[in-house]
């Protein structure tokens, strides 16, 4: 009955799309769950924004499309009603037949990927060719493990996915949680700042999208990111070296094996393979702003390296 008054009364876009065959009924009641509990109004942009070409996705798809844009027309109600949700966190119990009970948690959605993540890890750790037990058994017992104190060295990645411009607190726009979907800035914000090392940002452009920086959480550059640096850059990073940036490697300004490496914009840059190489001989280089490079020698000399220096970066 709730559906019904809403689709009638609220949502007229997502109305229209069941009459027309666009939208069937789990897509529909996905959808409305969404905006249930937004004003007419603030539900009908969300509608306009989500539901075109909706036949061809899935109710998945529709309900992260749909949580973001929720998320985006009032960032502060949104983190309200997550810090609501947060307080009335629990832990349940419920018994089954024959011997057996359902247990299960409600949970921040980080704290639930985490700890999902984790015990998946050790799951896929025990899998060998003679282990007969299923994946859903072994992550069962990974769980009961934990919890009673049997200790494991495994560890985890959860990603992060956050604009850049929200993670300096310059906008509010959602954050995306691998495993999960769409998130509050403000969370997001905390996240990324939280020490635990199972979190890794992943910073993307808010006009582009393209990924900008991926911390630790690989070595090796998207296309996108490495094509971003090159049109920076234009050549090579080195001192008095004109090789354009295309044919030259994508370079670490910090070693990623160091503690602080990292895979980033504004922690790399195209380093023909002789410049490379000098990193190894008593060379440190530096990028104080991205797109500048100051590069030192064993003898201590420094020069100042712009290499696109139609562009020149800020002074620091």
């Amino acid at each position: 009955m709730n559906l019904a008054y809403q689709l009638v009364h609220e949502l007229p876009g997502t109305m229209a799309g069941m009459s027309h065959g666009d939208l069937d009924l789990r897509k529909a009641f996905t959808f409305a769950d969404q905006v249930g509990h937004l004003c007419p109004e603030d539900a009908r942009k969300v509608e306009e924004t989500v539901l075109p070409g909706a036949d061809s996705k899935t109710p998945r798809s529709i309900r992260d499309r749909a949580r973001r844009e929720v998320i985006k027309i009032d960032p502060a109600a949104a983190e309200t009603r997550r810090k609501k949700l947060v307080s009335e966190r629990r832990v349940e119990k419920q018994p089954c037949e024959d011997g057996m009970a359902l247990l299960g948690a409600f949970l921040p959605a980080e704290s639930a990927e985490a700890i999902y993540r984790r015990i998946d890890t050790i799951a896929r750790s025990l899998k060998t060719k003679d282990e007969s037990r299923t994946m859903d058994a072994l992550r069962a017992d990974a769980l009961t493990d934990l919890c009673l104190g049997v200790p494991s060295n495994v560890r985890t990645k959860i990603e992060l996915r956050v604009d850049a411009t929200t993670l300096m607190g310059l906008d509010d726009n959602p954050a995306i949680l691998s495993g999960y979907g769409p998130m509050t800035a403000q969370r997001a914000r905390e996240l990324a700042g939280d020490d635990t090392s199972e979190w890794y940002r992943i910073l993307t452009d808010p006009v582009s999208g393209v990924v900008i920086d991926h911390g630790r959480t690989r070595y090796r550059p998207t296309k996108a990111l490495r094509d971003l640096v090159n049109a920076r850059d234009q050549r090579c990073c080195g001192p008095a070296c004109n090789r354009p940036a295309a044919t030259c490697e994508f370079d670490h300004t910090i070693p990623f094996r160091d503690p602080e490496g990292k895979t980033a914009y504004d922690s790399a840059g195209p380093a023909c393979k002789f410049h490379n190489d000098i990193k190894e001989h008593g060379w440190t280089v530096t990028q104080p702003t991205p797109g500048r490079f100051l590069w030192t020698s064993p003898t201590g000399r420094t020069y100042d390296v712009t290499p696109n220096d139609q562009y020149p970066p800020p002074p620091f």
